[in-house]
């Protein structure tokens, strides 16, 4: 079916999106992207109305009621619409949240009773995505700002992070003090987002909350708190006790800078390394955190020639090896450099996913050697499978950082397509806020390119 794929589009009717469905299966095929381009193709009543009725059909693939959705979230009408808030109690977890987020950049006021119920769902992601999307159409009345403080003190770390979100929407004073207090919150992803949302009000108050926050973080945390005081104030004075100082002397007649004027600012800053933390570096990439975890990809492709970089060493002085012992070498210097007492694991992958240990581990002398060794028995071979690397990383709900390596695109695993692994790793980390730093050897990725950006990581390209 594949060569009549455009005509079937072409024909634009319910029949030929039919046959286009009957006949190809997009997850299987590694070729979703193609699919979802055609659907593009379908825009007849008649189709589309198909697709509405498809779209919740429990007995179409679950690939198929993906694309499906994704083409009628370019449709606007009432018939869409309900589709939508039917969706929002959907079984399907990318479903619900697709709905989710596109009834509430809607508007969708009809659908606050569904949003509503999602509050009591135990699916992370669902749980915060519900709640922002509320933010953005429900008024400004008594019941909602007693459901907003509930959420910000619920066991439920996903509601006290979506209700972050709200509580900056709602910007009332009871609002903003629920929201200042949980900059101070037990969970690691609540504090950076509860800071990111006190730091966007760009309001007097927030400069001294965050400065008193500032020495109680460490690793990637405090980096954050420093870079939201940065963007507010314009100035920089480090992770450290200067901020009280300025405060104290500037504080009282201090006129927060438009944000343009920051921003420029620290953008003339960004050549300065301001990591702080160990000595550790992996790939060139100062490791700030001390909950990390290295991801590194050992497919059959890794055995292509590479040239060492500085620092690295091969048997018998050669400058050329392989991709996978110049990774190897490059990880067990990063191993080498972390501090005693840091937290960390190591997985490796190509046609599935393994961990070193099924928790961070704490480095120790003991705990570098046997790292050490186990990195130096890794060899290539077999398929990509990049996202089932990441998942099992998330499984871990203590890491908060993630170095993630490979040399090519995803070829295996239970998601190939790059776009879905994007979007799936996207609402896995809406509630954890873990940070991905890639790297992509011998090519250009935008898959890592879009990971790293999405979640305030850094991409690096060694070509």
């Amino acid at each position: 079916a594949w060569p009549v794929v455009n005509i079937l589009a072409e024909l634009d009717s319910a029949e030929s999106l039919g046959l286009l469905m009957n006949n190809i299966q997009p997850a299987a095929s590694k070729r979703i992207g193609e699919v979802s381009a055609a659907l593009r193709g379908f825009e007849s009543k008649p189709a589309l109305d198909a697709m509405l009725l498809a779209v919740v059909d429990t007995e179409v693939s679950l690939a198929w009621r993906d694309l499906l959705l994704e083409r009628l979230l370019r449709v606007e009408g009432p018939e869409v619409e309900a589709c939508l808030i039917e969706l929002i109690g959907s079984a399907d977890f990318t479903q619900q949240i697709m709905a989710i987020e596109v009834v509430g950049k809607r508007r969708l006021k009809q659908a606050e009773e569904q949003l509503k119920a999602q509050l009591r769902t135990d699916q992370q992601p669902v749980l915060r995505a519900a709640i922002i999307a509320l933010a953005q159409f429900v008024p400004d009345t008594e019941a909602w700002r007693k459901t907003l403080g509930n959420l910000a003190k619920d066991k439920r770390s996903a509601a006290r992070l979506g209700a972050a979100v709200a509580l900056a929407e709602l910007r009332t004073p009871e609002a903003l003090e629920l929201l200042y207090g949980l900059v101070s919150d037990d969970d690691h992803a609540v504090r950076i987002v509860a800071v990111q949302e006190a730091g966007n009000l760009r309001r007097k108050d927030v400069i001294p909350l965050l400065i008193d926050r500032l020495p109680k973080e460490h690793g990637r945390i405090r980096d954050h708190v420093a870079t939201v005081l940065r963007l507010v104030t314009g100035e920089d004075f480090g992770t450290g006790g200067r901020w009280n100082a300025w405060w104290a002397d500037q504080g009282e007649n201090f006129v927060i800078p438009e944000y343009d004027v920051a921003l420029a600012a620290e953008n003339s800053r960004r050549s300065v390394d301001r990591s702080g933390g160990t000595e550790a570096s992996f790939y060139g990439l100062n490791i700030v955190s001390k909950r990390v975890c290295f991801i590194m990809d050992t497919s059959g492709s890794m055995e292509a020639p590479a040239p060492m970089e500085p620092g690295g060493t091969v048997s018998g002085g050669e400058t050329m090896s392989t991709r996978i012992e110049v990774a190897k070498a490059q990880l067990s210097r990063a191993l080498t450099g972390l501090a005693d007492e840091m937290l960390f694991n190591m997985i490796f992958f190509s046609g599935g996913a393994s961990a070193w240990k099924k928790k961070l581990t704490e480095m120790d002398n003991s705990t570098r050697a046997a790292s050490l060794k186990h990195v130096a028995r890794q060899g290539a071979g077999g398929g990509t499978a990049v996202y089932d690397a990441l998942a099992l990383a998330f499984e871990d709900d203590r890491i908060d950082t993630i170095y993630l390596l490979t040399d090519g695109a995803p070829s295996a695993g239970t998601i190939v397509d790059p776009d879905r692994i994007a979007l799936a790793i996207q609402r896995i980390n809406s509630t954890r806020m873990v940070q991905i730093n890639c790297i992509s050897i011998g090519s250009r990725s935008p898959l890592l390119r879009r990971l790293a950006a999405d979640s305030g990581g850094t991409y690096r390209e060694v070509l």
